[in-house]
């Protein structure tokens, strides 16, 4: 009978207790209610907490120890998110740094990483990114938030701008937003002055091109 390889069971041992513990940060995450993932050196995935994985399939797809998500501008974002937070993973003081990403619906979910400088003492864990999603918001929510910062809409302005642009008499959007037709058409004049538009089309088309950005 050969001797057993003690330095292949140490490895084994090693690499078991690195992802107990890189497991035990997205558990402690689950206890506060956080979808949390945990990332390793290279930027390859580790594991998901289970409110992380019901992201799987609306949000991103795993492949290959990799996030990928659906939407490539979020894809970019996400690999942006996660250098920078490996990149900082060895400051003193860590903060976590945030992007918006969009999932199937195109609704926008903010994610949040945080270097694990305290793991370094761990060296076989190799967990050195923490990251946490938000809840999703309904699509049009952060398009809201956008024209109010970027256009100074107020944000019943911005509902109305919205609805234009998605194809809605002034009419039909008055009623879906349960308002009446002249407060929608003050609201409208509003958009028009602080935009420097003329018409319903030109509002379209600006807003389409704030989206995409």
């Amino acid at each position: 009978m050969g001797r057993p390889d003690v330095t292949s069971d140490a490895a084994t041992l090693a690499r078991q207790l690195g992802f107990a513990r890189a497991l035990g940060i997205a558990d402690a995450m689950q206890a506060i209610r956080s979808a949390a993932a945990v990332f390793n050196g290279g930027g390859g995935l580790l594991c998901l907490n289970s409110l992380a994985e019901a992201h799987v399939g609306a949000l991103f797809d795993v492949a290959h120890c990799s996030l990928v998500f659906y939407d490539r501008a979020s894809q970019s974002k996400f690999d942006a998110l996660l250098g920078s937070a490996l990149g900082g993973a060895h400051s003193a003081d860590p903060k976590p740094i945030a992007q918006s990403v969009r999932n199937r619906e195109r609704g926008s979910v903010v994610i949040r990483a945080i270097g694990l400088l305290g793991w370094a003492q761990y060296p076989f864990a190799n967990a050195k990114v923490l990251m946490l999603f938000g809840d999703p918001e309904p699509p049009g929510e952060d398009l809201s938030r956008l024209l109010i910062s970027s256009l100074g809409l107020t944000g019943a302005e911005a509902r109305i701008a919205i609805e234009i642009a998605s194809g809605s008499s002034l009419a039909q959007a008055a009623e879906k937003l349960g308002i009446g037709y002249e407060t929608a058409r003050s609201q409208l004049r509003a958009v028009f002055a602080k935009t420097d538009t003329h018409r319903q089309s030109q509002v379209a088309t600006l807003i389409t091109r704030l989206s995409r950005r």
